[in-house]
């Protein structure tokens, strides 16, 4: 991170230069006015000065609108749960990180109900981002995770060395529950082009998606499995490349059948309109199905979920990315046909951000019934994780709570 120079300017201008990570990006530079103002010289500058206390303005009690209204849905939602509603305790478990600790992150449980997290273990690598400070690289690959029911693991992907734009090569197995290091695997046989997905698929073994330069140009998209001593087997890839839907949004497995597995991709050239499409592969039969355009007219998401005992998928949804103001809802997919329709109301409009994040990586074993969510407030950094029943739309609120440091989210076995 550079530092702005201590030189008094009344216009001056930044120059942000952007290197893309994707395929299909191109560069650009983005810039912004501001002015830098001399140093106090009349204060003591280990002293903080605090703002003396006042009423709340028109604008303050604007931003904080918001908030009040996601209180009262909450209550008003807890207002229709019977005395007999057994939800039960349920955790969810993923990674924070400090940026003041850059080479470190912190395996959490965070509870449903309270909202409250949980510190279980604690890791020697950060997230997403080589460190420096250590001397070392090692850092997990955010948001690539998998859930093995069978053995109560979970498997995430560490840079041992290089930068972002390397492959992950070591695979990690921690304990779902207790985050304790069960065994770690380099990883072999999957040639260099980074795994970009993960999930489950069966006892010690995960599904995996792949983007892949093609000899001829563009991209192919290849599924697979990666067991857990690291052995990469590829398993099906689409017939020819794609140069368009190269953007990967997420990646599931069917809960029903244990052999299929979808991949949501979207189009770079539709920033506004989100296009997507549902890439389909069978891992058993080691074949590519088809891929499904997804009527993406009324609502966009970038994540899907497989729910038991439904040939259908569910996505979390802020209606359309032009809505303003948005509301939140569940939605319904039908991957073979590509059709989305409302399934159940979240929340109104002018209470959540238009926030893609969020997801939570769901598995198979689902007791509950609740697929979960996690929503921002507007104007704030108040959060609340929601869980919505796609049967009957029952939905449950946490209490306010703050998971924006929070990363790769998992909903173990019950």
């Amino acid at each position: 991170m550079n530092k702005l120079p201590d030189t008094p300017c009344d216009h001056c201008v930044i120059r942000a230069r952007y290197n893309p990570h994707k395929p299909g990006e191109t560069t650009f530079l983005q810039c912004a006015d501001i002015s830098i103002s001399s140093s106090s010289t009349d204060t003591d500058q280990n002293t903080l000065t605090f703002i003396p206390s006042r009423d709340l303005g028109t604008s303050d009690k604007r931003k904080i609108l918001p908030l009040k209204r996601a209180l009262k849905l909450r209550k008003k939602y807890q207002a229709k749960q019977s005395s007999n509603d057994e939800v039960g305790v349920t955790k969810l478990y993923g990674f924070a990180y400090n940026p003041f600790e850059p080479d470190r992150s912190h395996y959490v449980s965070i509870d449903t109900t309270t909202g409250k997290t949980e510190a279980v273990n604690s890791f020697k690598f950060g997230i997403d981002t080589p460190t420096s400070e250590s001397g070392s690289p090692k850092f997990m690959v955010d948001e690539v995770i998998s859930i093995d029911y069978g053995r109560n693991t979970s498997n995430v992907l560490l840079h041992q060395y290089g930068g972002r734009e390397d492959a992950a090569s070591t695979l990690y197995i921690l304990g779902t529950r207790n985050g304790t290091l069960v065994q770690y695997s380099d990883i072999f046989k999957f040639q260099g082009a980074p795994i970009n997905a993960l999930s489950w698929y069966t006892y010690g073994t995960s599904a995996t998606f792949r983007i892949v330069p093609a000899e001829t140009g563009g991209w192919m998209f290849e599924a697979g499995t990666l067991d857990f001593g690291g052995i990469y087997t590829k398993r099906a890839e689409i017939p020819k490349p794609e140069n368009l839907y190269v953007n990967f949004q997420w990646f599931d497995t069917d809960v029903n059948n244990y052999q299929k597995v979808f991949a949501l991709m979207g189009n770079e050239n539709a920033p506004d309109e989100l296009n997507a499409r549902l890439y389909i592969f069978d891992l058993f039969d080691g074949k590519f199905i088809q891929y499904t355009e997804l009527d993406v007219s009324s609502f966009t998401f970038m994540s899907v979920h497989s729910y038991p005992g439904s040939d259908t998928l569910y996505a979390f949804s802020p209606g359309l990315w032009n809505d303003s103001p948005h509301g939140w809802y569940l939605v319904e997919i039908d991957p073979e046909h590509g059709a989305v329709s409302k399934k159940c109301d979240i929340a109104p409009p002018g209470i959540f951000q238009r926030h893609y994040g969020g997801s939570v990586n769901q598995g198979s074993d689902n007791k509950s019934g609740l697929l979960y969510h996690v929503l921002h407030v507007e104007g704030s950094d108040a959060d609340f994780l929601v869980g919505v029943n796609p049967d009957t739309c029952d939905i449950y609120f946490s209490d306010v709570t703050n998971l924006r440091h929070i990363h790769s989210l998992q909903r173990p076995a019950q």
